[in-house]
């Protein structure tokens, strides 16, 4: 637990000069869905602490924005990893057959 909290404390530290700047950007509140256990650590954490997972959740929806791929993309990049690690046609046949 103790090294779970080092690295939250670290990742806070790391974003805490985003974090100031984001602080004072315009804001608009939006509603997501997360799992049970996400929204009971949101819910529970301290208003600042709230502010700095709200900065980070900015800026992750702004790199995948960045980095977003067409649909073909991303479908060849899987099939050519998994072909890489052994998956055969007749594998994945199999695979879909049960």
């Amino acid at each position: 637990m103790i090294a779970n909290d080092f690295n939250e404390n670290r990742i806070f530290r790391w974003f805490g000069n985003i974090f100031w700047h984001i602080k004072f950007m315009e804001t608009k509140e939006i509603k997501i869905c997360v799992d049970v256990e996400s929204a009971k650590i949101y819910e529970s954490a301290i208003f600042a602490d709230r502010q700095k997972l709200d900065a980070l959740l900015s800026l992750r929806l702004k790199e995948f924005a960045r980095k977003r791929r067409p649909l073909e993309v991303v479908m060849s990049d899987i099939s050519r990893k998994a072909q890489a690690r052994g998956l055969t046609p007749e594998i994945l046949n199999n695979l879909l057959s049960e």
